[in-house]
């Protein structure tokens, strides 16, 4: 057994604790999911990037793309967040609200014995991009605000360098989920998220690790200038 890639996945997973999952200024994060192929299974990985640094902020694998997927993704941009502006951009999960609102809270203290107020962070924004598919092909896209205003939104985009209007190009380009050969990151060094792959996963703990490694080095992705 190659017992290095735990290793290498073990401390990798410290150096992204150490280095990248410390609060920041995000500005701007998106955030997305990609379904892989096991051995008699599917599971999913969740991930989610820093658009102004093009920071991979870690990812998470589940069993199912449920509530606890989502929110255990949402937990990790908490701890990589100060409280301060912050767009976060996401497909139309409605899970991603939900989980939103629950971590983006901080305890309010009341000098008393009982359990403080869990106040609500400001400026927390959430914008959502919804695609329509006619068999492989997008024919139709919806951009709306679920919190937050769009003038507020269009600030953070703008100063994010992150396009000029809600989209989720960066994590999607990260994902490999764009036709553009040159920006096929994860899909492109890790045989198992092939599409139409002959490598499926034996072992999802093992790939947790993969992964890991391979986020540790990817930390930026090329700019876009057209968002999708």
């Amino acid at each position: 057994m190659m017992d290095w890639q735990e290793r290498a996945g073990r401390h990798c997973q410290r150096v992204h604790e150490h280095l990248v999952q410390q609060p920041r200024d995000l500005e701007h994060v998106q955030a997305d999911e990609i379904r892989v192929k096991a051995q008699g299974k599917v599971i999913w990985l969740a991930m989610a990037i820093m658009v102004s640094m093009r920071l991979w902020l870690g990812g998470i694998i589940a069993r199912r793309r449920d509530e606890e997927l989502i929110l255990s993704l949402v937990q990790i941009i908490r701890s990589c967040a100060l409280a301060r502006p912050l767009l976060i951009c996401v497909d139309g999960f409605i899970a991603y609200v939900q989980a939103v609102q629950q971590v983006f809270r901080s305890p309010l203290p009341n000098g008393e014995r009982r359990r403080p107020w869990l106040i609500h962070w400001p400026d927390i924004l959430i914008g959502q991009v919804v695609k329509r598919y006619q068999g492989k092909r997008v024919v139709d896209i919806t951009r709306r605000m679920a919190q937050g205003c769009l003038q507020a939104a269009q600030a953070l985009l703008a100063k994010s360098h992150g396009g000029t209007q809600l989209n989720t190009a960066f994590i999607e380009r990260l994902n490999a989920m764009l036709r553009f050969a040159q920006y096929r990151l994860f899909r492109a060094r890790l045989a198992v998220l092939v599409r139409r792959s002959r490598a499926l996963i034996h072992n999802p703990e093992l790939w947790n690790h993969l992964c890991t490694c391979w986020g540790a080095f990817t930390t930026s992705v090329p700019s876009t200038k057209a968002c999708a």
